[in-house]
């Protein structure tokens, strides 16, 4: 499929992914920020956080932003 055309369906994806969620959405699953935010990293780094520019795995979490920082 040419990159070009999954923009166009993007929002018809993200709909219909939406429209499966139970009718208690996401909260009844991670019922607050820091669960959701575990998961995210879970699914986003399954062997742990990485940087994104240079891929180190040499990361800190900078908890007042929820952002990682790369210690390189």
């Amino acid at each position: 499929m040419d990159p070009a055309d999954i923009n166009k369906f993007d929002g018809l994806f993200w709909r219909a992914l939406a429209l499966s969620l139970p009718d208690e959405g996401v909260a009844y699953c991670f019922p607050d920020e820091p669960s959701r935010l575990e998961r995210l990293i879970d699914v986003r780094w399954p062997q742990g956080p990485t940087c994104n520019k240079c891929g180190s795995e040499g990361v800190s979490r900078i908890k007042s932003r929820q952002l990682f920082q790369c210690e390189q």
